[in-house]
């Protein structure tokens, strides 16, 4: 293993050469720029990483890309591509047009600013440099609770239900916008940061399908019934409690892995008590309810262990 001594410079800098063998085998020279990662006592160097760049406006031909027009939308819209025009040799088919107004619709920050009959543009007014994580996750919560909230103030208002399921559509997205842009490099993290990744996209992920599962679920008048109701509101109670758990941690950044893991304690009883409703597939639906928070909160618990022994690192090292 090659060695070197450090040298001071200028009576306040340190500088250390670099192994010519290694140089060479990089590619680099003189002027080029290197990583510096820091690592518990180690200095790791390699060679600047090569980030993926996407264009801040693209064009596309509608017949191209009809078949997979709204996979390929939402997907520039992750990577980063602020301004996107469709053109077609023909008139746009209305129903190209519906899709498009629903797609926008659809994401923070998305208008369709042009449209005659062989253009389109589509700009996204938002920016997820400055977005916070805890912030998208305290959104989620707070969504799933004004849906359990709401239905058990008024089962009938179902539509403010559905409009609840469709913001948390859009947080969705705009978290997978913020995920892909940091993978990217476009938007930089702490090292921290880019261990939790993984947590955060499965606990992300979970909740965007238990709000389709509840929206779905408090709207297809499985729970008109109030006896079925009465009976089933111990589950709703408890995602409440733990939604609340949540957002106290998460505003107040207080990680108390404990506190949060009381929960895990009652989803056996919750889910005896659902086996035993007559109706299978609300019973099926509610365990799906209970599986999602269950796996959520395991993860969950790992990302607070992680914070809280990485800030105990930090007191101890300042």
């Amino acid at each position: 293993m090659p060695t070197r001594r450090i040298q001071k410079v200028g009576g306040s800098t340190y500088i250390v050469s670099l192994p010519k063998n290694w140089v060479i085998r990089n590619g680099l020279k003189e002027k080029d720029t290197i990583n510096i990662k820091i690592k518990d006592k180690n200095l790791i160097l390699a060679p600047e990483e090569i980030k993926l760049s996407f264009p801040d406006s693209l064009e596309l031909k509608l017949e191209e890309h009809r078949e997979s027009l709204l996979q390929l939308l939402y997907s520039l819209y992750y990577l980063g591509v602020n301004e996107i025009k469709i053109t077609s040799q023909n008139s746009f088919p209305i129903s190209v047009l519906n899709e498009l107004e629903d797609f926008v619709s659809s994401l923070t920050g998305g208008e369709l600013i042009y449209e005659d009959s062989k253009r389109v543009l589509i700009s996204f007014f938002v920016s997820v440099k400055k977005l916070n994580r805890y912030q998208i996750f305290m959104r989620f919560l707070i969504i799933l609770k004004r849906m359990i909230t709401q239905f058990l103030e008024d089962p009938t208002k179902v539509d403010k239900i559905k409009k609840l399921e469709q913001d948390s559509d859009k947080i969705f997205h705009l978290f997978n916008r913020w995920y892909f842009e940091v993978n990217s490099g476009k938007i930089v993290e702490d090292s921290v940061m880019m261990e939790l990744l993984p947590f955060y996209l499965r606990i992300i992920i979970r909740l965007e399908k238990l709000s389709d599962i509840l929206s779905k679920l408090l709207t297809d008048g499985s729970f008109n019934d109030k006896e079925t109701l009465d009976k089933v509101k111990p589950v709703f109670n408890f995602l409440l409690e733990r939604a609340d758990k949540y957002l106290d941690s998460l505003s107040d950044q207080v990680f108390d892995a404990k506190k949060i893991s009381q929960g895990l304690k009652e989803y056996k009883s919750l889910k005896a008590m659902i086996e035993t409703l007559p109706d299978k597939l609300q019973s099926f639906a509610l365990y799906q309810v209970l599986s999602f928070s269950e796996s959520s909160e395991k993860d969950v618990l790992s990302i607070f262990k992680l914070l809280k022994f990485t800030n105990r690192d930090n007191e101890n090292n300042n």
